[in-house]
């Protein structure tokens, strides 16, 4: 900008010429504006009561703007809110789908077709029609109310819904193995998604591809990531929140004044502690308890579920206390960390003299994860199979099958 503004020329040198990518632009860090071309005002503060309303620009004004200004950082440099990049995402979407099936499709209805109609969500559209009028949350000031916003405007926040629409869609983000979630994404591009990207300095919210993260202290002191979508148009307000580690989540829709931010929040934080003793309860019903070998009777692991984590608190097996091998008495306890394979765990080791370091955090144990095999398995690999009095624990390094 300084060059822009003090020597008038184009922003052509350095790191403003990298490609903007579509992660970036999913992200916020694209580093384009947030609302192109700018509104301007000469004589801010001072706005004449006549001022004309801002009008909606077309993808093509917006893409000028972009070109012709420069960014406000570097691409990939830190977050800023951009609905100019949003349109432009929703525009290459239609894009990459008219180069694959040789047709223009309008975004509004390549979410209907791909979105909308596999999830259920019947009361979601980008245009107000005499079937929905009747659903139609109307603010105060009946003016606010744009019934049928630009395609440029539809992918950063033209979009009207249902909490039960969105509830569909946070039951989906939570268990998406379902027939209808393997048609929209693949597991793999979820998980990929559905992590941080940037972490913001204020140790409470980070940002990723789409979300807003917000980082709630749980009953234990443990960080807690709740990812969301916030939405503000004028006087219409949403906040879309949810953990896949706690599977579940919040909507809240309103108009007037912008409160659904702060009633979801509060809301997980009051749903949290329930939430986190159901699952622990579960988890005691699947893992917990002593587990004995029948060809070796001193043999035996014990596994516990305490503050919201799966312990080994015993490991002797074949006459090795391997507690004391691996901790070598630093701690009295071996963490089980699930592999995301459901009743398939590593045992977390980590480096005697490191894991008791607190600014170490986890480093050394996922540094250490699969460092040795013997009988051709991992020497931390855990696993169960089978359920009710036929369910067996198995340690293949050590040949070691255990019952409860």
């Amino acid at each position: 900008w300084i060059d822009y503004l003090e020597n008038t020329t184009q922003p052509s040198s350095g790191d403003e010429d990298d490609p903007i990518t579509l992660r970036q632009l999913a992200s916020h860090t694209s580093g384009i504006g947030r609302d192109l071309p700018y509104y301007n005002f000469d004589e801010w503060p001072n706005v004449p009561e006549n001022q004309p309303p801002r009008q909606i620009p077309t993808l093509d004004e917006q893409l000028q703007a972009i070109a012709s200004i420069p960014l406000v950082a570097p691409p990939g440099s830190f977050p800023v809110y951009s609905n100019t990049g949003f349109s432009v995402l929703g525009e290459a979407l239609v894009a990459a789908n008219t180069k694959t099936e040789g047709n223009r499709v309008l975004y509004a209805d390549l979410l209907k077709r791909d979105i909308f109609g596999p999830l259920a969500m019947n009361g979601s559209s980008f245009v107000a029609s005499p079937e929905n009028a009747a659903h139609l949350a109307i603010p105060r000031v009946p003016d606010d109310l744009e019934l049928s916003p630009e395609e440029s405007l539809q992918p950063p926040g033209g979009q009207f819904s249902s909490v039960a629409d969105l509830a569909n869609t946070v039951q989906f983000l939570l268990n998406p193995t379902s027939a209808t979630g393997s048609r929209i994404i693949r597991p793999s591009s979820l998980r990929e998604w559905i992590r941080p990207s940037f972490a913001e300095y204020d140790n409470a919210t980070e940002t990723g591809l789409v979300w807003e993260i917000l980082k709630l202290t749980d009953q234990y002191g443990q960080v807690q990531r709740f990812y969301g979508k916030a939405g503000d148009l004028q006087t219409f307000h949403s906040q879309l929140s949810f953990s896949r580690e706690l599977q579940f989540g919040a909507v809240v829709l309103n108009t007037g004044d912008a409160v659904a931010p702060f009633v979801s929040r509060d809301a997980l934080q009051l749903l949290l502690p329930g939430i986190q003793s159901i699952l622990e309860e579960r988890a005691k019903e699947r893992y917990a308890g002593s587990w004995k070998n029948d060809a070796n009777p001193d043999d035996e692991i014990v596994i516990v579920v305490e503050k919201g984590l799966l312990a080994i608190t015993k490991c002797v097996l074949g006459g090795n206390d391997f507690l004391q091998l691996y901790l070598a008495g630093t701690l009295d306890r071996a963490l089980l960390w699930s592999t995301g394979r459901l009743d398939e765990f590593r045992v977390a080791i980590g480096v005697p003299g490191l894991t008791t370091d607190p600014l170490m955090g986890c480093l050394s144990y996922w540094t250490t994860l699969d460092a040795a095999a013997s009988r051709h398995a991992p020497l931390d690999l855990l696993y169960f199979i089978g359920e009710g009095d036929q369910r067996l624990m198995k340690v293949p390094s050590l040949n070691a099958i255990l019952h409860r």
